[in-house]
């Protein structure tokens, strides 16, 4: 856990950077999580000691306090993988065989939720708490 807190001290210093550059050259800023392979194909998302969801909430903190428009990909991606699969079969595939990138469906997938975000969320964002806390059963609906 000392290397989170060390890593989001330095992902915070990062993002208000960003912040302050944007927000002084009147640029809107909106950040979406994009999690990785096993964030999104892990059975289990917390265990003791580690959650999945930690990135994604420390964004989603960070950009509640800055009242940044903030997009996690990580439910609604593992919802549709194992929604996606049929009487026990395996998940969809939405990454890359052996590598880190998005296949077709994946780009498709994340293009469609991102394009839904942004067309209803973004131009009328009003900041909100989290979706979720570490350790939590559920992600909450905004």
């Amino acid at each position: 856990m000392i290397w989170s807190i060390k890593r989001s001290r330095g992902s915070n210093e990062t993002l208000e950077s960003i912040y302050i550059f944007t927000r002084e050259r009147g640029v809107a800023l909106g950040i979406v999580a994009i999690p990785y392979r096993d964030q999104v194909l892990v059975e289990t998302p917390a265990a003791d000691g580690y959650d999945i969801r930690y990135p994604q909430w420390h964004l989603g903190r960070f950009s509640a306090e800055y009242e940044i428009p903030y997009l996690d990909l990580l439910p609604v991606l593992r919802t549709r993988v194992r929604a996606a699969a049929q009487d026990g079969a395996r998940p969809a595939r939405v990454y890359q065989s052996r590598d880190v990138h998005f296949n077709a469906r994946g780009h498709r997938w994340t293009g469609e939720i991102m394009t839904e975000w942004f067309l209803g969320q973004v131009a009328g964002y009003f900041p909100s708490e989290p979706s979720f806390e570490p350790g939590g059963d559920q992600p909450v609906d905004r």
